[in-house]
Order: structure tokens, then C-alpha cells, then sequence
């Protein structure tokens, strides 16, 4: 689904909107009463009250059915708003790794009360009128985010990865964040790395469920995303600066990565 605005924010019962109808975005969800179940890499998966559902953008949802008394606050948020508020690229890639695996997670009741206050006031960002409500909804997600990895944390560090797989991908992502404003091919990447780009791709894959591709793809549009915020930079200025052969190819990336030209993005 494409998004009208950058962020929404539901509630089901008051608004009569279920979160499936959002599959395909990037969906949090905290589960208020009743239950919801899907289908989630052939598992069914059920939330009950207390839980922290996330959906990521290409998780694979399926059969998303409700109980009668099924009540939650969720918000979605575009690719191109999230992209700003991720932690360093170890944090990222366990993340990615462990809600890719886990869509639903029971909080403890310490952990329940610090997502009711962050859904609380997400929703009254969200929903609020403020003379700079894009920026006041981009400094409480970043507070969201960081409370829900410090909840996290209890359980990611638990994953068990291959060691010398995970050396590889966190060098590769740490080479992507210094490298992806001028060099975005798999190939100079597993060329520093000293390892053939067929096994990077095996890495990416072990590690992430995503691509090599797909994680230059990520922080080139974290760049991206920093430097159309900028008014200082023209759209042209930013495509030199990325090494993008001309502001044509510059546009077409950005609206294949994000859906809406770098024009559109400004507006």
C-alpha cells in the first residue's frame, strides 16, 4: 500500500481500520485486548493483549484473522520516514534478524507500560496539530524506537549466528555505511572483503533474510534521505554527490526505492 502521508496512526476499535489493511508497510502494533493470528513463514502466530506486533515491510503476512473483542493501537510508517532512526549497523542487523524471525513479542509488565505511554504519545503526535509536526513525530518515533531495541535486547543477544558469517556481514555493513555514497555494486564490496560475491550473497542472506543489494540499498537511501532534508543541496547537487551518473538515474532510484521521486519527497 502506498502511504498519502508519511506516518498514520490508528486505533482499531475507534476507527474501525485493521492493521491488514496496511500489509506491505511497516506496521507496530500494540495488542490492547482479544487476539489476532496470521501466518507467518507457515507458522501461525498469535498476539494476545501485551503484546508488541511488528510487521516489516516484505514480511511475508498471511491469513490475518480477529477475535470479537480484538482491540490495538498501531501506527505505519513509510520507508522513506523510517530510514532516519535506526541505531549503529550492529543493532541494525540483529534487529532486522530477530523481528524478521519474531513479528510477535510479549512484553513483561515493566515493558507493557513504557509501550503504552510511547503508543500514547506517538498517537497524540501523530494525530496533533503542531506548527512543526513532522519534526516533533520524528523525535518521539526516535524515543519509541529506542525503548523498543532497549526491550529487545533481552532477547536478541540469545540468537545464534554463525560466527565467522556474522564477522563478514557486520564488516560488509560497516564498508556499505563508509562506501554506498560513491560505490554500490555487490561486487566492491566482496572484493574488499576478500571473499566472492556469491558467498557475501549467502551471508546476507544467513544472517538478515535480506540481500546484499538490499543493504546498500538501505543506508544509500539513509544518505539520501539526510541529504534531501537539506534545502542547501539542490536535487542535482545531491546526485554528484552520490556519484549517480545524472539526475535522471538519481530520480528513478529514489522512486524505486522509496515511491515517490526526490521532488515529491521535498514537498
Amino acid at each position: 500500500m502506498e502511504l498519502e502521508k508519511p506516518y498514520i496512526y490508528h486505533n482499531v476499535k475507534a476507527d474501525g481500520v485493521q492493521p491488514h489493511n496496511y500489509l506491505g508497510t511497516m506496521v507496530h502494533l500494540l495488542c490492547k485486548s482479544g487476539s489476532m493470528s496470521f501466518y507467518f513463514a507457515g507458522q501461525k502466530v498469535v498476539a494476545t493483549p501485551g503484546s508488541l506486533v511488528i510487521w516489516q515491510m516484505r514480511s511475508n503476512i498471511q491469513q490475518v484473522q480477529y477475535s470479537d473483542d480484538f482491540d490495538a493501537d498501531f501506527f505505519i510508517i513509510s520507508k522513506a520516514f523510517m530510514l532516519q532512526f535506526n541505531p549503529e549497523a550492529e543493532w541494525t542487523a540483529l534487529g532486522f534478524t530477530y523481528i524478521k524471525m519474531h513479528p510477535v513479542f510479549p512484553l513483561r509488565k515493566d515493558e507493557l507500560e513504557i509501550m503504552k505511554q510511547d503508543f500514547q504519545d506517538m498517537g497524540r503526535r501523530m494525530r496533533g496539530q503542531h506548527q512543526f509536526q513532522t519534526w516533533v513525530v520524528r523525535h518521539q518515533l526516535q524515543l519509541f524506537m529506542l525503548d523498543m531495541w532497549s526491550i529487545y535486547s533481552r532477547e536478541i543477544h540469545k540468537l545464534s549466528l554463525n560466527k565467522a558469517a556474522n564477522h563478514h556481514f557486520n564488516k560488509f555493513l560497516e564498508l556499505v555505511q563508509e562506501h554506498c555514497k560513491e560505490n554500490r555494486t555487490v561486487s566492491f564490496y566482496s572484493d574488499k572483503l576478500c571473499i566472492s560475491s556469491p558467498y557475501l550473497l549467502q551471508v546476507c542472506q544467513q544472517v538478515s533474510s535480506c540481500s546484499a543489494s538490499d543493504w546498500i540499498a538501505y543506508y544509500t537511501l539513509q544518505e539520501i534521505v539526510t541529504l534531501l532534508n537539506n534545502p542547501d543541496y539542490s536535487i542535482s547537487q545531491i546526485s554528484d554527490l552520490l556519484h549517480f551518473s545524472t539526475p535522471s538515474f538519481f530520480s528513478h532510484y529514489v522512486k524505486k526505492h522509496l515511491g515517490i521521486s526526490p521532488a515529491e519527497f521535498r514537498k
